[in-house]
């Protein structure tokens, strides 16, 4: 794995939240949270119950998934099952991004190495299929998570925010391929910074 898939080796980095500037911005409410993003444009919207899909000028695009939706597709083995039993959300989500392949060792127990095994395996599905050029973190007080991705050198960027309740609020940012990623770091700022439970969660708008 390290041979092959050698970000697998990267872990998470501290994210500067610093947002210094004054681009007008578009407030989207959906599924019960609130953000804004700093495009102006009317985006091209695509809602379904699952997600909220916004297109915005230049070719950057964002998704919002349903924090209430669960994914029944993903089937788990025995030490996964376990695993998730004992870790949820954030918690499983930072073990497996601290995880790489240099802690793996002959020396481990059977039941450690296959812990380890498994949090590698679930390393890869986060980090886009091992692909991912960054991981970083981030911690606002209420709200903290994780960045998949560097906007300066991919075009697909994953978001997962936790609530001070444990939810996961899943984001995908994404600018056109074949050609030089758009996105910029204080863009996706924008929406961590911004991030909240709705005022008004029963509307949605944007």
């Amino acid at each position: 794995m390290r041979k092959s898939l050698p970000n697998l080796s990267r872990i998470p980095e501290p994210l500067d939240l610093r947002d210094d500037s004054k681009t007008p911005g578009t407030k989207i409410s959906e599924f019960g949270y609130e953000f804004e993003v700093p495009w102006a444009e009317i985006p091209q919207t695509r809602k379904t119950e699952y997600l909220s899909d916004y297109v915005f000028g230049g070719d950057r695009a964002v998704v919002l998934f349903n924090p209430s939706d669960r994914d029944t597709s993903v089937t788990y083995s025995l030490a996964e099952q376990q695993l998730v039993s004992a870790l949820q959300g954030y918690s499983i989500m930072k073990a497996a991004l601290n995880t790489t392949p240099e802690q793996m060792s002959p020396f481990l127990s059977k039941r450690e190495a296959t812990r380890q095994l498994t949090l590698l395996k679930m390393k890869q599905v986060f980090g886009l299929e091992g692909l991912s050029s960054a991981f970083y973190s981030f911690d606002r007080g209420d709200l903290r998570g994780f960045q998949i991705g560097d906007p300066a050198k991919d075009h697909n960027i994953e978001l997962d925010c936790f609530d001070s309740n444990g939810l996961r609020i899943h984001f995908v940012f994404s600018s056109k391929h074949g050609s030089r990623p758009t996105l910029e770091q204080r863009e996706i700022n924008r929406v961590i910074n911004t991030l909240r439970v709705a005022e008004k969660p029963t509307e949605s708008s944007h």
